[in-house]
């Protein structure tokens, strides 16, 4: 009994200290519930997504409830994400690859002695959960065993006592992709039935297959809750899934490295995981509009593999109305295929394809690799007729389903094509590039582009010419002034950066040359060129773009242009300005915001008044950021020179939201860092 207290009074000063940084906290069942030691204590913790707990909750769970384990509430209200790694593969890739990543707030878990790194967010930053195999982004809706924590006599120590590490944007978009671009997708836990193709109920072994298929791919508990959800959906009622799938559960051996678990132990979690599947209603039949097209993951990420015909072939069959589990022959499919433009031999070797095989796991190399070498993407079948001469081979065309579940996407979406974009590889690509800059219209890498369509950078230019998309490039400004013309031209200067002046005029990025021209009065900005902006101009009334364009031209004695000669668009900035480049022809670049021409001596006169106006209104903004710093830690503040800088190279509003941030924040151990790192991340963003 006075261990029991003494544990419990370690638990809640524990929970206090950690809700004083501003973490939320639960109660776990701990050695309570020997089959769910992690489980939360509560019937629902929903109310700690979104605060943290009261001094008296804490006493509530630890002293009068006696509650022998706690947990840390991860995402938005405790600013925390954790890279929970449950391989020790895994955790050297993550290790080798991000090496300043690990240098934050570490805690070996106490099952694997795995690390679990954890990270802070910026105020304005919302990550959603990842997951890949023996590797796990935990964020929003999860929790993590609290440091110091001990369960079954295996405690969670921490291995690197330092303040989580703040990531910026860069940084999450490291983490991001690092879930995101492997050779399969990752399989991303969801509520939802990972298929949108609802079929008629499956037999018992059908379902036990599909169970083992996800098992080997993606760890037992994960493939029984999406098969159960997959029988759920299907028709089947708990009972039978249960009938079916606990004793398989229960006899299947782990995939890695695993604490040993009774049999006992095992039924009872399956008992729990198939209801928790059926907790959550039934998913409807979509009958009312079939897919009869690939989704766009299966289509990428055939592409990416250089498997295109495989993805025409599919389409094209789909066109033709060939159904999930309909059988053919190579004669029937090449006439069904000839108005596509696809010739007998591409089917030919199509139908013989396959994806290349997926790395085997150490633990499953022996039985995987000689199987996943003879998954095709058509499945055959034995023609029981006999015939003369050479029997037709009969082919059995996949559904929606088992190919997502063969490449590991999920279906979320899909762009329609018309027949003529399956009449050659490039057509066919060229066409899945328009159709996504004509649904969602933004700001898109070339390399991700290129990368999604498995091409190079320059295929993806003549596409858009070919297919008339129309392209914005994009500008990072900053104003250039006397005292800030070193910090904000580089010494090197890169492609895509140089100064302008208030007449649009470029010139090269030198500082020199930017001091000699500020000194005859020119108002310059430094300009560096950000990702371009597409759209395809058809719902786009250019006639009004190029009516002021030629009305400014007129002026500058520069001839117009013709509404229905072809034109790109390559900048269309409102209120900054207007750049039309029209092929084989000449360049022309257009203020719309200073169309009066002044004579040099007001120019100047205007720019030395406005230039000792902004110094003054600068000094007193540098002087409130270095009071407020020194204010909230004299220890981690900021010389009034530094806080002079800062304001030189960030706009002023910027500044004083990011004062406001800190002033509304209790738990920040460093405000000039956090200042800094908030004014570079700045603007809301969600990493989805």
């Amino acid at each position: 009994m006075a261990n029991t207290t003494k544990t419990n009074a370690i638990l809640l000063n524990l929970a206090r200290s950690l809700t004083q940084q501003g973490w939320s906290v639960i109660p776990l069942r701990g050695d309570a519930d020997p089959l769910a030691p992690k489980a939360p204590a509560l019937p629902s913790w929903k109310l700690y997504q979104g605060r943290i707990p009261t001094d008296s909750e804490l006493v509530r769970w630890f002293v009068n409830q006696r509650f022998s384990a706690l947990g840390v509430v991860l995402g938005r209200v405790s600013r925390l994400i954790v890279i929970d790694i449950d391989d020790p593969v895994q955790a050297e890739r993550f290790q080798a690859e991000f090496p300043d990543l690990t240098e934050t707030f570490t805690v070996s878990s106490g099952n694997r002695q795995l690390p679990h790194y954890y990270f802070s967010l910026p105020s304005d930053v919302v990550v959603t959960p990842r997951n890949h195999a023996g590797i796990e982004l935990r964020s929003d809706g999860q929790y993590v065993v609290a440091p110091l924590v001990s369960i079954n006599n295996k405690t969670w120590e921490i291995t690197n006592p330092v303040h989580p590490k703040l990531l910026t944007k860069s940084d999450l978009r490291r983490l991001l992709s690092f879930f995101r671009l492997s050779t399969y997708q990752s399989f991303e836990k969801s509520l939802k039935t990972p298929s949108d193709a609802i079929l008629t109920p499956s037999s018992i072994p059908s379902l036990i297959a599909r169970y083992h298929r996800l098992a080997d791919k993606h760890g037992r508990n994960n493939a029984l809750f999406y098969t159960a959800c997959y029988a759920r959906d299907r028709g089947w009622t708990q009972y039978q899934v249960q009938q079916a799938l606990s004793h398989v559960h229960a006899t299947k051996p782990a995939v890695s490295a695993h604490p040993t678990e009774t049999r006992k132990h095992r039924e009872y979690e399956a008992q729990r995981t198939i209801a928790s599947a059926f907790s959550r209603p039934a998913r409807q039949p979509h009958n009312t509009h079939k897919v009869y097209q690939l989704p766009n993951a299966v289509r990428e990420i055939l592409l990416q593999m250089r498997l295109d015909n495989v993805a025409r072939v599919l389409d094209g069959l789909m066109m033709a109305g060939f159904e999930p589990g309909q059988q053919f022959t190579v004669k029937t499919a090449y006439q069904a295929l000839q108005l596509f433009g696809i010739g007998r031999n591409t089917l030919i070797d199509v139908l013989k394809s396959y994806p290349s095989p997926q790395p085997p796991h150490p633990a499953n190399a022996a039985t995987r690799y000689a199987d996943e070498t003879k998954k095709c993407f058509f499945g055959r079948v034995a023609n029981s007729v006999k015939t003369p001469g050479r029997p037709a081979q009969i082919y059995i065309m996949p559904s929606i389903d088992d190919l997502c579940d063969l490449l590991d996407v999920q279906p979320k979406g899909c762009d329609p094509l018309s027949p003529a974009d399956l009449q050659s590889p490039a057509a066919y690509r060229a066409a899945l590039h328009a159709a996504l800059i004509r649904r969602a219209p933004g700001k898109y890498s070339r390399r991700w582009q290129a990368r999604r369509l498995g091409i190079s950078k320059d295929t993806c230019r003549r596409y858009e010419r070919q297919k008339k998309i129309a392209t914005i490039p994009t500008f990072q400004d900053t104003q250039v002034r006397f005292f800030n013309v070193h910090q904000v031209i580089p010494d090197e200067a890169s492609p895509g950066q140089f100064i302008q002046d208030e007449a649009g005029k470029r010139y090269p990025a030198q500082v020199r040359l930017a001091q000699k021209l500020l000194k005859k009065g020119k108002r310059l900005i430094f300009r560096r060129q950000d990702v371009n902006y597409y759209f395809v101009p058809d719902a786009v009334d250019l006639s009004k773009i190029l009516e002021v364009t030629n009305a400014q031209l007129t002026q500058l004695n520069l001839p117009g242009f013709d509404a229905d000669s072809p034109i790109e668009i390559a900048a269309y900035l409102p209120g900054i300005e207007i750049v039309i480049v029209e092929p084989h022809s000449q360049t022309a670049s257009v203020s719309v915001t200073n169309t009066e021409p002044r004579s040099n001596s007001q120019v100047a006169k205007h720019a030395l008044k406005m230039t000792k106006q902004r110094a003054s209104a600068d000094d007193d903004l540098a002087e409130v950021v270095y009071q407020t710093l020194r204010r909230l830690n004299p220890t981690h503040a900021m010389t009034r020179k530094r806080a002079k800088a800062l304001v030189r190279q960030f706009p002023p509003d910027r500044i004083r939201r990011g004062l406001s941030v800190i002033q509304r924040r209790s738990n920040i151990y460093n405000p000039a860092g956090f200042l800094q790192t908030w004014l570079k991340c700045s603007g809301t963003e969600h990493f989805a």
